[in-house]
């Protein structure tokens, strides 16, 4: 499957999914469900579905829709509708403010919150998941009539949440030269019997490796040079 992301339009919510989503979890969260009906919103970033047709929404005179949302929302209001949340799936968390100040809920599957009218209100998925809703409205929602008072990749609260989390280039990269160290060491036990009969200079290396892992358990501090220069031709890999 194509890189979800790219497919996006240009512009924040591209930057954003860019910047602090694994592209692969999105791939396969829209893979997973194109298949049950839900289509995604290049421009918004999240999944929609509706149970009724567009024709009939119009008729019944109020909006009703399944939104999967894998990024936090904008801080925004509506003047024209209330809405209800049921979760059906994921946890996160519903941030409301009035004029008595901001106030902070935990959302997870089977939670029903109201949203009146005029009040602000954001929310977001746990970090590394989504969070799927059914959202129903008083009247037919129009994202036109939505007023946004501030973005989400700009809300200190959210920004601030997941700035905590951010992974930073060269910190993914030394994550993934300790994995390959401390995975070399765990497979030079089966390695060393493999290649017993291999040449030296590999029965050598095979070898260390397994002294590593040892020395590694028990916290030998003797290891640690060794240990140094693997992950130096670690590094030279990545």
């Amino acid at each position: 499957m194509a890189n979800v992301i790219e497919l996006m339009e240009d512009g924040p919510v591209k930057n954003w999914y860019k910047n602090n989503v694994n592209p692969s979890f999105l791939n396969q969260l829209v893979e997973k469900n194109e298949s049950h009906g839900y289509k995604l919103d290049t421009k918004s970033g999240l999944l929609f579905k509706s149970p009724y047709s567009n024709e009939v929404i119009k008729r019944l005179g109020y909006t009703v829709v399944d939104i999967i949302f894998p990024r936090p929302v904008d801080l925004h209001h509506h003047e024209d509708v209330d809405e209800a949340l049921r979760v059906v799936e994921g946890m996160g968390v519903l941030y409301t403010r009035s004029e008595n100040g901001g106030k902070e809920e935990s959302l997870c599957a089977g939670r029903e919150v109201y949203v009146p009218k005029n009040v602000s209100h954001s929310f977001r998925p746990d970090r590394n998941s989504s969070l799927t809703v059914r959202l129903a409205c008083s009247g037919i929602l129009d994202s036109n009539k939505e007023i946004c008072e501030k973005r989400f990749d700009e809300f200190e609260l959210w920004e601030h949440y997941y700035k905590r989390f951010r992974i930073s280039e060269e910190e993914r990269k030394r994550q993934k030269i300790e994995l390959a160290v401390n995975v070399a060491g765990v497979a030079a036990f089966p390695l060393a019997y493999a290649i017993s009969t291999c040449n030296q200079e590999i029965r050598t290396l095979a070898l260390e490796l397994m002294i590593v892992t040892l020395y590694s358990i028990i916290g030998v501090g003797m290891i640690k040079n060794k240990r140094k220069e693997i992950t130096q031709f670690f590094s030279r890999l990545f």
